[in-house]
């Protein structure tokens, strides 16, 4: 008796698994095929009407210059590719190892060193003062301690940001500077300006402060025209650069990108990220998370949604097959912070990027324009007169920039 109820069991358990097995097949095939045609044309749908248009390739231009990459493979004639301005280096907060970060005299230094482009990073103070500061507290630059986001510019502007650096006796007294002071001052230098948005990850805050840097954008594009044809306005979160192009689709922005950026405080490619953010555990996990899930969408939607012209990637994780990535969904690349002479020898001449760096040292080549390669009917031609010339040695070039071990203090 007990084996028929055995053999009665094992017939329940295999029509239970056939049923299953026809039941999804069924589905797959009746059901499944439409619902996933459906949804993925409605999802698309979503998608193309919440999307931003990206700016024209020639506004980009305007900015950016020629991509360094087309220099060399590209088939325009060489005189044209020598009068159309290439962007090489980007000093990045001004060069912040030249000089105080963040500074007028960062900025002025970088231009007597001929660099085109900087970087610096927008904020606002607790009465909602836009100004050109990075951390979210005062002490690693400064004497004094304070969240930023919590001081007065009554109070702010009397820091000395110069306080900490290695030639804080040149620029003692250098101050925090107003987002409209540092427009003007660049704008009259004619450089090109990467404008990074510094906002806070806290949604309660976040609802406040990120609606008050979006107007503070705009009112500037509105004020300074100059801009859409000069600057590029950036930032981690996507969420603010979608409010700015939603609202003016003319400006050009770019993302910022480093890997664990909402759970990590840090990151590098030799220790990998560093101090979290949350010392819940919860937080954290929840950050870690929303780290996965924002860069699957930035790779896959993101960039077509918010209309972005250029991506600002952490050095270590910028290679090849990374640049090509991109490339080909129309981005330049940019990587940061390249500080190292033979780190911006790899992604200035191998990769063919323009960089960002915190120091101007060792970038001589970069700032010059770069001529293209001659036909070799022009070398002929330059040649003939001179059989011997291409074997002529060259006198050797003395250095306009003085190596790390030899600056004044």
């Amino acid at each position: 008796m007990a084996g028929h109820l055995l053999i009665v069991w094992n017939c329940v358990k295999a029509w239970f698994y056939f049923h299953a097995f026809f039941s999804f097949a069924s589905e797959v095939v009746y059901c499944s095929v439409p619902y996933i045609f459906i949804g993925s044309l409605l999802f698309f749908a979503l998608i193309y009407f919440a999307k931003v248009p990206a700016p024209s390739a020639s506004i980009v231009e305007e900015i950016l210059g020629k991509d360094p990459y087309y220099e060399e493979v590209s088939g325009e004639d060489q005189n044209e590719i020598t009068h159309r301005y290439s962007m090489k280096v980007v000093a990045h907060r001004g060069a912040g190892l030249d000089a105080p970060e963040n500074s007028i005299s960062a900025f002025k230094l970088a231009k007597e060193k001929g660099c085109t482009a900087v970087e610096f990073d927008l904020t606002l103070t607790a009465d909602n003062m836009p100004i050109i500061f990075h951390d979210t507290s005062v002490e690693r630059v400064t004497l004094r301690t304070g969240n930023i986001q919590e001081m007065m510019w009554a109070d702010i502007k009397k820091l000395d940001i110069a306080a900490k650096h290695p030639f804080k006796e040149r620029y003692k007294g250098e101050r925090i500077p107003l987002f409209e002071e540092v427009i003007i001052e660049c704008l009259e230098m004619d450089f090109r300006l990467f404008i990074d948005i510094k906002s806070d990850l806290q949604p309660s805050s976040f609802r406040v402060k990120g609606n008050k840097v979006v107007e503070t954008i705009l009112d500037a594009y509105n004020r300074y025209p100059e801009l859409y044809k000069r600057a590029i306005v950036s930032s981690f979160n996507p969420l603010v650069i979608y409010l700015i192009r939603r609202a003016n689709p003319g400006i050009v922005c770019s993302m910022a990108y480093r890997p664990h950026f909402f759970s990590y405080e840090s990151y590098n490619g030799t220790v990998g990220a560093s101090r979290p953010r949350y010392k819940n555990l919860f937080k954290h996990l929840a950050a870690q998370w929303l780290d996965v899930v924002h860069g699957w969408l930035l790779e896959h939607f993101h960039y077509y949604l918010i209309g972005l012209s250029a991506i600002l990637l952490q050095k270590d994780i910028v290679n090849m097959h990374v640049v090509s990535h991109w490339r080909d969904r129309g981005l330049r690349v940019i990587p940061w912070t390249v500080n190292l002479p033979l780190e911006k020898q790899f992604f200035s001449r191998v990769l063919k990027l323009t960089y960002m760096t915190d120091t101007l040292l060792a970038v001589s080549d970069d700032l010059k324009p770069r001529v293209s390669r001659q036909s070799t009917r022009e070398i002929h031609e330059s040649t003939t007169n001179e059989p011997n010339q291409l074997f002529k040695l060259q006198p050797k070039k003395e250095s306009t920039i003085n190596e790390p071990n030899e600056l004044d203090s």
